[in-house]
């Protein structure tokens, strides 16, 4: 199968959040792009479906018509116990459902000019010549000066420049529950429920949203043969669900990478973003904040350096370094220590507002991880690199002792069912 003779300035793998908005920056600027979609639009894609607003300021049109719940108040636990609540004066948090929100920055996208050709699977990614792209599909040929890998965690234009070793993994499993079966408490729409602490890593969540529920729980990959009894646990604990529902719901998973000093972001004429470039946060688990991002810096590097000589992957690669990847692995380095001193975590979480107020900047995209890794350790920051090691080996161990995770989470979470396996669980 030949290439078509059109060259496109742009071809864009992927019409979710990053790949739409890259699309909508490029478009307004005047440049030819196509956006390229296995999955015909709208799409359901799993996720939890919370927008944050560090996210939503790097969205540059109204796009408030699909937001389904604005949540202020947190109530968190541990272990099931010890409820606390915490709010902001503000929202920190936008419900949405992503059939409804990614639709709606695609029709962005191609309002601004771009155009779509969905329901067309890339095959692979390769040159021409050292100028042009060629992108395979199960249609055809399409060639382009530069493409953009927007096609989120199995990413197949990502092959092309990482191993899947290249990543911090983790997981999330979820169910997108309709009010119908939902008790009218869990159905607060200004109040988001966190647990943690029932595993050694990873949180459950209850997202509430005009019409439905958004419920799950996410882990690293090493202990997610543990998400389906934390969820079935998390589920009875909370009282969410009205007699006899469980059995209707439909369950979803999905992976999150999050990038390592290995992971490669661009290379020769082409670039990654969002969830393809291991753009998620793998203390909150958000992937769409940094999808915004990484699409304003691609299209901007693009356009700003479309006829210079300099080398686009080395600009991109920096900037998104600096901009976006230093944080994420300040955020990595939070995590460790969240498993390895749990239970210091939740006291300063529920007792220093000076603390919540600083995770509240963070999700308002104010406070840098960096900045609220200091605020938590406080004065022992100057010991930060001994403690960084202790961590970083304690959390290895944890998380590799099966023993230990079962007998946690029997403990804490009461449930005596079969583990989940993890494998179960694709990548979407």
């Amino acid at each position: 199968m030949e290439a078509t003779s059109k060259c496109h300035d742009v071809i864009v793998v992927g019409g979710g959040p990053a790949g739409s908005l890259t699309a909508y920056h490029l478009a307004k600027a005047g440049l030819e792009v196509a956006i390229l979609d296995a999955k015909r639009f709208p799409r359901d894609k799993p996720c939890g479906g919370g927008v944050q607003q560090r996210a939503s300021q790097r969205i540059p049109f109204d796009w408030k018509s699909v937001v389904r719940g604005a949540m202020d108040a947190v109530e968190f636990s541990f272990g099931f116990e010890q409820r606390f609540r915490k709010t902001s004066p503000q929202p920190l948090v936008y419900s949405v459902l992503r059939t409804e929100f990614d639709e709606l920055l695609l029709q962005a996208a191609i309002g601004a000019g771009a155009e779509l050709s969905a329901g067309e699977r890339v095959l692979s990614v390769g040159y021409e010549s050292p100028d042009v792209v060629v992108v395979q599909t199960d249609r055809r040929g399409l060639r382009a000066r530069f493409v953009v890998g927007a096609d989120g965690a199995n990413s197949m234009v990502g092959k092309n420049l990482n191993a899947r070793g290249n990543f911090f993994w983790q997981v999330a499993l979820y169910s997108e529950i309709p009010d119908r079966h939902v008790n009218g408490a869990a159905s607060e729409n200004s109040r988001m429920r966190i647990d943690w602490g029932s595993l050694p890593s990873g949180y459950a969540w209850v997202f509430p949203k005009h019409g439905s529920v958004n419920v799950g729980v996410g882990c690293p990959v090493a202990i997610g043969r543990y998400l389906r009894p934390y969820l079935s646990a998390f589920l009875q604990k909370e009282k969410i669900l009205k007699p006899g529902a469980e059995s209707n719901l439909r369950f979803s998973g999905h992976q999150l990478p999050t990038l390592t000093g290995r992971t490669k972001l661009a290379t020769g004429r082409i670039l990654l973003v969002g969830d393809a470039a291991g753009l998620v946060d793998p203390f909150t688990g958000d992937g769409i904040s940094q999808a915004c991002h990484s699409a304003e810096v691609a299209a901007d590097t693009l356009v700003r350096n479309w006829d210079a000589s300099d080398p686009v992957p080395a600009i991109y690669s920096e900037r998104v370094w600096s901009e976006i990847g230093s944080d994420l692995l300040w955020a990595r380095r939070l995590l460790s220590y969240a498993v390895s001193f749990p239970h210091l975590i939740y006291r300063l979480v529920r007792g220093n507002d000076s603390i919540w107020q600083a995770f509240c900047g963070v999700l308002m995209g104010e406070v840098s991880f960096k900045a609220f890794k200091k605020k938590v350790l406080g004065p022992l920051e100057v010991f930060w690199m001994p403690i960084q090691y202790f961590v970083e080996s304690y959390e290895a161990r944890k998380l590799a002792d099966p023993g230990l995770l079962r007998k946690l989470f029997l403990e804490q979470a009461g449930h005596s069912g079969t583990p989940f396996d993890a494998g179960i669980i694709s990548a979407s």
